[in-house]
């Protein structure tokens, strides 16, 4: 274990500050140093520092899942939509954990201003297969397919066969799979 992590467990959130800061000297680009001393910092009080923290480290850090998921959550609570929708974006891409997307997908993606926004990112997205896979699973119908949709307006172009599959798990009746599958066109 590392010793930041020891001090923060041990609820010795100054020791875990230093720590990081350490680790942060030394090594200043991984987004892994940047979130811990982000995450003393909070541990410590500063709220402020450890936004601004955490900040930085996205900048690096567009592979850590940890990092999205606080950016995320920042961007939630400052319900700036269009920073939340491309940190969903990036959890999605990252073929995050189901759970965070299902925790998160459904607060931003009703937001239309960040379902939009969301939706244009997906049209180009080497991902877009995995939210076809996925999104059934994570998203309620309506909201499936109000991205779907959307996307669709972005210029998606989507794979007949994984669609489909897509609209057995979501649609209800054999009716509703056709009229879906026509409207995106398969």
């Amino acid at each position: 274990m590392h010793s930041f992590q020891q001090a923060l467990d041990n609820n010795q959130s100054e020791q875990a500050q230093l720590e990081a800061r350490a680790l942060v000297a030394k090594r200043p680009i991984p987004a892994q140093h940047q979130r811990w001393l982000a995450q003393a910092m909070m541990a410590n009080g500063d709220q402020n520092g450890a936004a601004l923290t955490i900040q930085r480290a996205a900048r690096h850090g567009w592979r850590d899942l940890d990092v999205q998921q606080s950016m995320l959550v920042l961007a939630m609570q400052g319900e700036d939509h269009e920073q939340a929708a491309l940190r969903l974006a990036a959890l999605w891409a990252l073929a995050g954990d189901q759970e965070l997307l299902r925790k998160y997908s459904p607060a931003v993606l009703e937001q239309s201003a960040a379902r939009q926004r969301f939706a244009e990112v997906l049209s180009e997205a080497r991902w877009r297969r995995t939210f076809l896979s996925n999104g059934p699973t994570v998203l309620s119908a309506d909201l499936f397919f109000a991205t779907l949709s959307d996307s669709q307006k972005a210029g998606a172009k989507f794979d007949c066969e994984r669609l489909t599959n897509s609209l057995a798990r979501k649609a209800a009746t054999i009716q509703q799979r056709t009229e879906w599958a026509h409207r995106f066109g398969c």
